[in-house]
C-alpha cells in the first residue's frame, strides 16, 4: 500500500467502515469473566490492541479467550500479528495506526502489507492525540516519555468522534489493585504520581472517570467500574501540576457554541421556516400521517411544524440555537404534549424508538459532512420513520461573517445513497432544488 491511501480514523470512516453498527466492545488485555464475554459476542465490532492474542490476561494465565472476534485493531506502528487469523483467532477488517509520534512511519507500508494485506488502514489524527497529551497533562517528547497507552488513545477518540453508539469497555483495570488500594503499586492517594518510562495509568484512569464512566451511552465491566468509582469525584494533589482537562473542556463544544450563536442571530433576523406546508401536503399524498403520533422534529427552529394545528400524540422539537429553544419555551401551544431542547443531531436525548416519526425540514445540508451520518443514524435509532427535506444547491443567504449556511451541498443521486445506508427509501420526489424522502429506519 501507499501512505497516501491512509485513512485518518474519525467518524465518518467510522460509519463509512461500519454502516450498521450500534454496539462496540472495546477490550483491553487484562482479564474478561462470563458477563463480558457475553457482550462481547452480541456487539457489532470489537475493538482489540496490538497483538493481544499473544499478550493479553488470558494467555498469560493459560486461560480460555472470551472470544477470537477482532474486527478493529488498535495498533503501534510495529503491527504485531500475533496469531490472528489462526487457531479461531479473527484478522481485524480495520487496523487503526495509534502512534503517538511518527515513529518509523516509512516502514508503515510494507508491513501493513505483510501483516494486513486485505484490510482497511487508518491512522489516529495526530492533532486529536496532541490533545489527548495536553488533556493528560503529558510532555510527550518520544518513547521515553510518558506516552497515552492504546487502549486510552482508543477511548479518547471514540468519546470524541460521538457516534450514538453504545460501547462497552471491558479487559482494563488500569493496575489497579483494590486489596491494596494502590494503582502501579502507587497509593491512590499519594501525593505524587508514580514514576514509569512509559505510561500513567492513574492519570489514564482519573480522566476516564470524569469524561465517560457516567456518560450515556457508555458501559464497563464490573473490574473496570471497581476502579473508576475509587477514583470518582476525588480531587488528587498531584493535579496543582498536572491539570486534567476532560471531554466538556474539548474543542468540539466550542464547536457547538460557535453554531448557537450563529444560528441564534439567524432567527432573531426571521430565518428559519423551511417549506413545511407543501411538505406536508406531499407526505399525506404519499400515506404519511403524521395526527395521533410521536413526533421529534429534527432542527425544528421557530416550530413552524408544530404551527400546523396538527394533534401530535407527543412533540419534542430539537434546535441548536439556545436561544430559540428558550423563546419556544416561553410560548403557549395549547393542548399539545410539546417538549424543546437545546442540542444537536449527533446525540438525541432519547431512548430508542421513542418516536414514530423524525421530520427533517431542510436541514440536513446545514450540518458538516461529518456529521450527516451521525445525525442520520441517530434519527433512525430514535424514531421507526423518518421524513426528510433536503437543499441540493447553496444557500441564498450568508451568516454574518459572509459564509453560506449549507455545509454539504451534493446532487440528489449522492443525497439518496447516503440516506439508503441507514434505511429503505418508501417515496422520494426530486425537484431543482429539493429532494424529498420518506425513510423507513432498520434498527432492530
Amino acid at each position: 500500500m501507499s501512505v497516501d491511501e491512509l485513512l485518518i480514523w474519525n467518524a465518518q470512516a467510522m460509519a463509512d467502515h461500519f454502516p450498521r453498527a450500534r454496539t462496540v466492545a472495546i477490550v483491553g488485555n487484562g482479564a474478561v469473566d462470563a458477563e463480558s464475554t457475553s457482550h462481547i459476542e452480541q456487539a457489532d465490532v470489537v475493538v482489540r490492541f496490538n497483538n493481544w492474542a499473544t499478550r493479553s490476561f488470558c494467555v498469560e494465565h493459560n486461560l480460555p479467550h472470551s472470544t477470537g472476534r477482532c474486527d478493529l485493531l488498535v495498533t503501534h506502528c510495529d503491527l504485531h500479528s500475533g496469531n490472528q487469523g489462526k487457531g479461531g483467532i479473527g484478522r481485524p477488517s480495520l487496523v487503526v495506526i495509534g502512534i503517538p509520534a511518527p515513529f518509523h512511519i516509512d516502514v508503515l507500508p510494507a508491513r501493513i502489507d505483510k501483516w494486513y494485506p486485505d484490510c482497511r488502514v487508518a491512522i489516529v489524527n495526530p492533532y486529536w492525540n496532541r490533545q489527548l497529551c495536553q488533556s493528560l497533562a503529558l510532555k510527550s517528547e518520544g518513547w521515553q516519555h510518558p506516552l497515552p497507552t492504546l487502549g486510552m488513545t482508543a477511548l479518547y477518540h471514540l468519546g470524541r468522534m460521538e457516534l450514538g453508539y453504545e460501547y462497552y469497555v471491558c479487559g482494563f483495570d488500569w493496575h489497579f489493585d483494590p486489596e491494596r488500594d494502590t494503582i502501579q503499586e502507587h497509593a491512590v492517594d499519594a501525593q505524587k504520581l508514580p514514576g514509569h518510562y512509559n505510561h500513567w495509568y492513574v492519570k489514564e484512569a482519573v480522566w476516564i472517570a470524569r469524561s465517560l464512566w457516567q456518560r450515556p451511552k457508555w458501559s464497563f465491566s464490573s473490574r473496570a467500574a471497581r476502579t473508576l468509582r475509587r477514583l470518582a469525584g476525588k480531587t488528587f494533589r498531584w493535579e496543582q501540576d498536572h491539570p486534567l482537562q476532560t471531554l466538556d473542556r474539548e474543542p468540539h463544544s466550542v464547536g457547538l457554541e460557535e453554531e448557537d450563536r450563529r444560528y441564534s442571530e439567524l432567527y432573531r433576523g426571521g430565518y428559519g421556516a423551511g417549506p413545511v406546508a407543501p411538505l406536508l401536503r406531499w407526505c399525506r399524498e404519499v400515506g404519511v400521517e403524521l395526527e395521533e403520533k410521536r413526533v421529534i422534529d429534527c432542527g425544528c427552529g421557530r416550530a413552524v411544524l408544530l404551527r400546523q394545528r396538527i394533534p401530535f400524540a407527543e412533540y419534542l422539537g430539537i434546535d441548536i440555537a439556545s436561544s430559540q429553544i428558550e423563546e419556544l419555551k416561553q410560548q403557549s401551544f395549547a393542548g399539545q404534549e410539546v417538549r424543546f431542547h437545546h442540542g444537536s443531531l449527533d446525540c438525541l436525548p432519547c431512548a430508542d424508538g421513542a418516536f414514530d416519526v423524525a421530520w427533517c425540514c431542510d436541514v440536513l445540508e446545514h450540518l458538516a459532512l461529518d456529521e450527516v451520518d451521525l445525525s442520520m443514524r441517530e434519527m433512525g435509532r430514535v424514531a421507526a420513520q423518518a421524513v426528510f427535506s433536503i437543499c441540493t444547491r447553496p444557500s441564498k443567504i450568508l451568516d454574518g461573517q459572509g459564509r453560506n449556511l449549507h455545509q454539504t451541498v451534493r446532487p440528489a443521486e449522492w443525497w439518496r445513497e447516503r440516506v439508503s445506508r441507514h434505511g429503505r427509501i418508501e417515496a422520494q420526489r426530486a425537484s431543482a432544488d429539493h429532494l424529498w424522502l420518506v425513510v423507513r429506519s432498520r434498527r432492530r
